[in-house]
Formats: structure tokens, C-alpha cells, sequence
């Protein structure tokens, strides 16, 4: 009888430090999954990150480009109208002249 107790109680050590592992095991895996979750946050922000990056950069080129164009533009449009001011003012000039004198 007395050899069926200390069974019963080996078997309850056992099986007590069998649970105290099945929780430890449990409480890794838990701050395994934790880290895990926390490095594939950390992994997709800076791969947005990296993407709002790209897409400035292409968005920021774009502005750039149109606003070359659009200042050659301008600087074409201004020199036209300079030149023709140089080649015209004075035949302009006569002609609001003569429009106020009635001629």
C-alpha cells in the first residue's frame, strides 16, 4: 500500500512538473507569436513607408518636369510678345494716337 502512495505521489510530481512545462512552453510561445507580430508590423511600416517614399519622389520628379515645361512655356510666350512689342509699339503708339486726335 504504502508503495502505491509513493506511485501516486510520483506520478502527481510528474505530472505537476509536466504542467509547470506545458505552461512555460505556453508563456514562450506566447512572447514568440507577441515578437513575431510586433516584427512583421515593424516589416510592413517600413515597407509603406518605403513605398510613400517612392511615390513622392516619382510625385515630386512629375511636378518638377511640369514645371519646367510650363516656365519654358511661359518664357516662349513672353519673348513672342516682347518681340512683338519691339517690332509694333511704335506703329501701335501712332495708331491710339490718331484714334484720340480723330484721325
Amino acid at each position: 500500500m504504502h508503495d502505491i502512495i509513493e506511485k501516486i505521489v510520483e506520478i502527481d510530481a510528474k505530472a505537476k512538473d509536466i504542467e509547470a512545462e506545458g505552461i512555460k512552453l505556453k508563456e514562450q510561445a506566447q512572447v514568440e507569436v507577441e515578437n513575431e507580430k510586433k516584427r512583421v508590423s515593424e516589416e510592413r511600416l517600413a515597407r509603406a513607408e518605403r513605398r510613400i517614399e517612392m511615390i513622392r519622389a516619382s510625385e515630386e520628379s512629375f511636378a518638377n518636369e511640369k514645371i519646367a515645361r510650363l516656365t519654358a512655356e511661359h518664357d516662349m510666350v513672353r519673348d513672342r510678345l516682347q518681340k512683338s512689342f519691339e517690332e509694333k509699339h511704335a506703329q501701335w503708339e501712332n495708331e491710339i494716337f490718331d484714334r484720340v486726335l480723330g484721325r
